[in-house]
Parts: structure tokens; sequence; C-alpha cells
């Protein structure tokens, strides 16, 4: 969940994380179940209320994610369907960093794709997240030239 979501350490969900509290773990209310703050702590979060619409969670923080290893995804920008999968896979596997960089058979129209912003990009890097149960979110840049990419910034990327 993210850190606004918090009010007095308790969280009220209405979206796809209620449904899978009620439908795939089933929870009661005093049931505990893992969770984590976005670029912040895990933890448990106990049952508080459920019903059909939405869930009242209390989050109690146990420990600090561990520093991921640095590793670093440069890809050409892929179609803006498959970058969403890419995302979510990537964050699960504890990618750092993931660079798109637009070469020479990446349409120029991708990058003014509704998908190429970082508001959009969340949704598919939470769901990787919770897939590997972590917490820290990779950091995305965008590069519209390769050359530029490959010759500024790259040398610094391998030193």
């Amino acid at each position: 969940m993210e850190a606004d979501e918090l009010e007095n350490n308790q969280a009220e969900l209405q979206d796809e994380r209620h449904r899978h509290l009620r439908r795939v773990l089933k929870a009661a209310v005093g049931d505990e179940v893992r969770a984590g703050i976005v670029d912040g702590p895990m933890g448990r979060a106990r049952v508080l209320a459920i019903d059909k619409n939405r869930s009242r969670i209390a989050f109690a923080a146990a420990s600090l994610p561990d520093t991921p290893p640095p590793v670093h995804l440069i890809l050409a920008l892929p179609r803006p369907v498959m970058l969403r999968r890419i995302l979510a896979q990537a964050a699960a596997l504890g990618v750092t960093r993931i660079s798109l960089v637009r070469s020479r058979r990446v349409e120029k129209s991708f990058f003014h794709a509704a998908m190429v912003r970082d508001e959009e990009f969340r949704p598919s890097l939470k769901k990787g997240l919770e897939q590997a149960v972590a917490t820290r979110l990779p950091e995305i840049s965008l590069y519209r030239r390769f050359r530029p990419f490959v010759e500024d910034e790259l040398p610094a990327l391998l030193s």
C-alpha cells in the first residue's frame, strides 16, 4: 500500500486488494496477512472489518526491506501492452533501475502512449512487488535518443 493511504496505521481498502482479501485469502476479522508500504517497511496487517465493499486493516511495521543488489535493466521501449508485463516482472525479480531507450526500430508513437508516464508505471510495478513480497520500486528513466544514451549515460553506468 502507499504511505498516504495510512491514517493512524490504519487503511481502508476498496480495490483489488479488498477483493484479494475476501476471495483469495478468505480473510475474516482478526486475521493477519503480510503487507508492506511502497518504498518502506514490510509488516503485518490485521483485518479490523470486512464486508462486501471494503476492508479496514491495521498495519504494523516489522522490518525495513533489504537493500537490493544493483540490477539495471536497459530496454528498447517495447509496445505499451508488453511494457506493462515487463515492468511487473522486472519489479518481481528485484530490478532496481530500468532504462527505456528509443532505438531505430522503436516507433516514435510509443513515447507518446499513456503508458509512458510515471503514474501509469506504478500499478504494473506494484503488481510485481506484490508477487515478490517486496516494497522497493525500481527507478525508471526514459531516453528518447539512443546515441546520446550510449555515449553519455552508459559509460557512467558501467563504472
